[in-house]
This record gives C-alpha cells, sequence and structure tokens, in this order.
C-alpha cells in the first residue's frame, strides 16, 4: 500500500502524523508525506523513519495564499505521480489544499482531525473538512467529545474513531533513556507546549508562592495572540518573589523535548475550564503531553472535570486542582512535594498504565482495517 500523508503544517510538531507515519512504515507499506516549512519552525526536525519520502513546502516569503498554492501544488504532483492508494488528510487546513486537486485521485481517504475550527476561522475551512469527512472512508479525532462533534457537525454517515494522543515504541525508548534522572528536591514541575494566559496562567506564579518547595519550568513558545507573554510571566514571578524558582525557555524538538521530560517530577495540564474553545475544553486523550509525561515517570496535575478525572485522577497519576484557583493549584503542588512516597507510586502506575493500555499502536489498531482494507 502507498501512503500519502498530508499536513498543513510541520509534521515534526504533530507527533501523531509521526507515529502514523513510523506504523505504516513498520507494516511495509510505502509512506509520503507532505508539510509545510516555517522558519519558525527551525528548530523542529522529522524523524527519517517517519517517512519514505518526506517534502516540506515553503519559500523564503511566508505568506498565507503562496504557502497555500505551493502547498495544492505539491499534493497535486503526489496524486498524479506517487499514485497513493489513501491520503491521509490532517486537520481543517490541509483540507482546503487538498479539495482543490483532490478531484486528481481515485484513493481513499482518511480524515485526522487534531484540531477542530475555531469560531473565528474562514469559512472555506469549514467547508472544505465536510466536504473531506464526508468523502472519507473513516475519520479520527483524539477524544470523544471530539468524535461526537465531529460526527454532528461534518462527518455525518461516516465512521468516526476515537484514537488518543499516546507515545510510541520510539517515543517510549527515548521517554526511557533517562528515567529516574529527577533529584530528589526541591520538586521540578513542567509545562510544555504554547505559552499563554489560558495554559499558565498567572495563578500558577501564585500556587508557586504558596508551595515554597516546588520549582516551574515552561517550555514553549508564544502564539500569535500571545506575544510578550514570557516577558510578562517573568516579571509577574519576580514580583511575587518566585522569580529564582521559574525558568522558561524556547520550543524543542520533539525528540529533545523527551529527553528532558523524565529530569521533572510533575507535569501541569490543567486545562481552563471556562473556555469556549472546543479544543481546549476536550483535551483529555487529545494532550500528547500528557501521556509523554505519564510514560517519563512524572504524576501529573489535572483540572477538575469529569473527563480528566475519570481518565487520570481515578487511575492514580493524578492530582485534579482548579487552574483558576492559586490555593487549589498549591494543594496539589505542596500534596506532591510533601508526599515523596505517593509521587513514586503514581508514577510507577502511569508507566506500567502507558507501558501495556495506552500506546499508540494499540491505539490505533481500530484504524488500521480502514486503511489496509484500501
Amino acid at each position: 500500500m502507498k501512503a500519502l500523508i498530508l499536513h498543513y503544517a510541520n509534521p515534526g510538531a504533530c507527533p501523531p502524523i509521526m507515529r502514523v507515519g513510523r506504523l505504516l512504515r513498520r507494516r511495509g507499506h510505502r509512506v509520503r508525506v507532505i508539510g509545510l516549512a516555517r522558519a519558525a519552525d527551525l528548530y523542529l526536525s522529522t524523524p527519517k523513519d517517519c517517512a519514505d519520502e518526506l517534502r516540506l513546502v515553503g519559500g523564503k516569503t511566508h505568506r498565507r495564499g503562496w504557502d497555500l498554492i505551493r502547498f495544492a501544488l505539491a499534493i497535486a504532483s503526489a496524486l498524479i505521480r506517487f499514485r497513493p492508494d489513501v491520503v491521509y488528510v490532517s486537520d481543517p487546513r490541509t483540507c482546503v489544499a487538498f479539495s482543490i486537486f483532490g478531484h486528481l485521485t481515485s484513493a481513499k481517504i482518511i480524515y485526522h482531525e487534531h484540531d477542530a475550527p475555531r469560531a473565528g476561522d474562514v469559512k472555506a475551512q469549514r467547508l472544505a473538512r465536510s466536504l473531506v469527512a464526508r468523502k472519507a472512508i473513516a475519520c479520527i479525532t483524539p477524544n470523544e467529545m471530539r468524535s461526537r462533534l465531529l460526527a454532528e457537525s461534518a462527518a455525518r454517515g461516516r465512521p468516526v474513531l476515537t484514537v488518543w494522543n499516546c507515545p510510541d515504541q520510539a517515543d517510549l525508548e527515548r521517554l526511557t533513556r533517562h528515567q529516574g534522572e529527577a533529584a530528589a528536591r526541591p520538586i521540578r514541575v513542567v509545562y510544555a507546549g504554547s505559552l499563554g494566559a489560558a495554559k499558565t496562567p498567572h495563578a500558577l506564579l501564585e500556587a508557586l508562592a504558596l508551595a515554597p518547595a516546588a520549582r516551574l519550568s515552561l517550555i514553549g513558545y508564544e502564539t500569535r495572540s500571545a506575544r510578550g507573554f514570557s516577558d510578562a510571566f517573568r516579571a509577574k514571578a519576580k514580583a511575587l518573589g518566585v522569580g529564582d524558582r521559574v525558568t522558561i525557555e524556547g520550543p524543542l524538538d520533539h525528540a529533545a523535548l523527551l529527553l528532558r521530560l523524565p529530569r521533572f517530577h510533575a507535569a501541569f495540564v490543567a486545562f481552563p475550564l471556562d473556555t469556549d474553545d472546543a479544543n481546549l475544553l476536550h483535551m483529555a486523550g487529545a494532550s500528547n503531553k500528557t501521556f509523554e509525561a505519564l510514560a517519563g515517570g512524572l504524576g501529573l496535575i489535572v483540572n477538575t472535570s469529569e473527563a480528566w478525572r475519570t481518565m487520570f485522577v481515578d487511575r492514580g497519576v493524578a492530582l485534579a486542582c482548579d487552574p483558576s484557583d492559586a490555593h487549589s493549584i498549591a494543594i496539589a503542588l505542596n500534596t506532591l512535594a510533601k508526599d515523596a512516597q505517593g509521587l513514586r507510586r503514581m508514577a510507577e502506575r502511569g508507566r506500567r498504565l502507558v507501558q501495556t493500555h495506552w500506546r499508540f499502536e494499540r491505539q490505533f489498531e481500530k484504524a488500521l482495517p480502514y486503511l489496509e482494507a484500501a
């Protein structure tokens, strides 16, 4: 089977795309990936084992219109020359480019939605998403509620599968390379991902002031809407007297991040509860960093929603807090700091869950028949 994977961004920033490519190649299929290259993504790399052929589209000037045209032309070329049996379309923006030349192929289509369109996104994305989803032999999302919303809004009558964003074997090998290297004290908490007030609230700093045995590291990048966030966060930390316990560094390549995670004790993944962004609201199962942290031997600090409690707190691998309440966060931090044995037990349970149940290869089993039947 020949599979063409399309992702209108750098594939190195999308672990599920890399895992799909790796898995298909291990099963003897030929994989070609087309992604987008942008100056801001120079720190990223896509492992060679993810594709037989990788093409990153982009010019010296990155204008949305020109990027879309270049990307669509690259798709047309691949459809004609590569002649894939399956086209794996990733996310709504990719749907726009694929829809322009999709008529050139009779290949089966899989639509994998990592992030649903937001309220302010252009109508073309929603329209193209619906067209691709209804032509697909199957659609995939990383969260049960997102699957339901996709089925209701776009993929009417098509199978919609839920595949959590868990690590695969290659990820686990990196995560276990430095396992157990976190110093005993102070407790080191990490947040990795896009930086902004929604995911890394100032309440986190106020909680740090109430938890003297904890340190916080942020690893990531500022989104367009959060420019200047890092400077403001540092200033707030200094004003609260916790500046020496807070570090912020730029984004890391995925492989490099996996090597770093085991050097921390816990991951802060308490996404906001009061948001109208469906992607943030329904992150249980969708957050790569959550499962990667567990595989690396970290405990979790999650929010108090039913989905997160059921999936992580009730399984004994996380503590819950209200991410908008400094005192609630501080209770979680102090509990982890004071109960070293409890944290070790939490870490071991998390590692076992990922290794035995929450691995990508096992999660993706439900999708393989749709791909390989093509």
